[in-house]
This record gives structure tokens, sequence and C-alpha cells, in this order.
């Protein structure tokens, strides 16, 4: 399969891929941006010590490491699309299950499946972008990795507002 020409891609068509890329992006790093700007209420409410906050996001990092090597095998296995449909969903589940987690166990718990979830993503879509947007390639990532590092600095700054909004740091976490 050649892959498109900056003329041969409609525009509708770029549009569409910056869109999923922008809100793909979006949601890589939320899971664990949010949770050193919370990490006071975290530990006042869990009795966590710094070692389990700390955790907290270096597993979704070794999850991220481990997963880019299962990626391409289940990449090639479910093909491209469910793979992202399903990275997707582990992602939403494992923040909606913040919302009713009441163990630091639990948290860590949500955090790996979070970190597999990215992981599985970082390893996928880029290829997806390259193959799919041709002479756009660098437009479409330059627009992902955007919204990947947006994501992060929206989720740090607005954690802390959404919990005290919501009532409590899950909701803040979750969210």
């Amino acid at each position: 399969m050649s892959t498109p020409t900056p003329a041969q891609l409609p525009r509708r068509a770029l549009a569409g891929m910056i869109t999923v890329a922008v809100l793909v992006g979006l949601n890589l790093r939320p899971s664990m941006a949010a949770v050193g700007p919370l990490a006071d209420r975290i530990q006042a409410e869990l009795g966590a010590s710094y070692t389990g906050l700390a955790l907290l996001t270096t597993l979704p990092v070794l999850a991220m490491a481990a997963g880019c090597f299962i990626g391409g095998g289940l990449a090639r296995r479910l093909g491209d699309p469910a793979l992202v449909v399903a990275s997707l969903l582990m992602i939403l589940l494992a923040d909606l299950a913040r919302l009713a987690n009441q163990t630091l166990t639990g948290l860590m718990l949500t955090a790996l499946v979070a970190g597999f979830g990215i992981a599985f993503l970082q390893v996928r879509l880029p290829a997806l972008i390259k193959r799919r947007a041709g002479g756009y390639t660098a437009l479409v990532m330059g627009w992902y990795i955007a919204a990947v590092m947006g994501g992060a600095a929206l989720a740090s700054s607005l954690a802390p507002s959404l919990a005290t909004l919501a009532g409590g740091w899950r909701a803040g976490l979750a969210v």
C-alpha cells in the first residue's frame, strides 16, 4: 500500500486524522500527571508513604516500558484499530476505577492498567499515523505530541481544582 501524498489526502480526512490524534494524545498523560498535585491529599487519606506515592507515578512508566514489547504482538493479533480502542478503554476503566478505590494497592493496580494502555497506544499510534497521513505525517505527529504534552499540563494544573469542586481527590484523579 503506497502512502498518500499531500495532494492525494482529502482535507476532511486530514482534519479527522488530526482530531483523533489530538483526542488520543490528550489522554496519554493525565493518569500520571494528576498524581503529584494530589499527593498530599492521597497521603493524608490513605496514610501512604512517600515510597507508595512514588510508585503511583513509577508503575505506569514501568508498565509503559514493558508494554512496548507486548504492543507490537497485540497489534498483529488484534489489528491496529482494535488495539487503539482497547487501549483507550484500558485507560478509561483504570481512571474510572479510581473513583471507588479505597486503597493504595488498588491505586497502584489502576496505575499499571493505565500504563499498559498508554504503552500500547504509544507503540502503535505513531506507526498508524505514518501509514495513513503520508506527506502530512509531520503535521499530524506534531499535533499528537503537542496534545500529549497538553494533556499532562491540563491534568496537573486542573486536578486540584477538580478535586476541590468534586469534594475529593478521587474525582480529581479520575477526571
